[in-house]
């Protein structure tokens, strides 16, 4: 993404005020996607490693619960420096938060839903 931006930059005097912002926009929201993406293929390969061993790893199970926290801690970050509504959904999306369901959310509100389905699956198999 570096050499995405870099480019851009090196474009700029080339482009409309109104085509660069578009573009760095665009270039911008796909960072926090790959970020977001990355984040949740570490979520699920540390979930993976835990529901498919045989017995249970305290290290596995810290591990799963480190990358939840990772998670929410990206999430956290994306509202603080964007707001709660950065990167809506369409409508037709829903997912659970808080037990209450929202339609059209948030990149960051879809990243804590993760979150917490996760976090609810990891108590359960502590809790036996």
């Amino acid at each position: 993404m570096e050499r995405a931006t870099a480019a851009l930059q090196a474009a700029k005097p080339h482009l409309s005020d109104s085509d660069y912002e578009h573009l760095h926009e665009a270039c911008v929201n796909t960072q926090w996607m790959l970020k977001a993406v990355h984040q949740l293929g570490l979520l699920a390969h540390a979930a993976n490693v835990v529901l498919t061993a045989h017995r249970r790893d305290p290290q596995q199970l810290q591990a799963w619960a480190r990358e939840i926290g990772n998670l929410q801690g990206l999430a956290a970050r994306i509202e603080q420096e964007f707001g709660d509504d950065y990167l809506t959904t369409h409508d037709f999306i829903r997912v659970t938060l808080d037990g209450q369901k929202r339609h059209g959310p948030s990149l960051a509100t879809c990243l804590r839903a993760v979150a917490q389905t996760h976090r609810r699956t990891l108590n359960d198999i502590q809790s036996k």
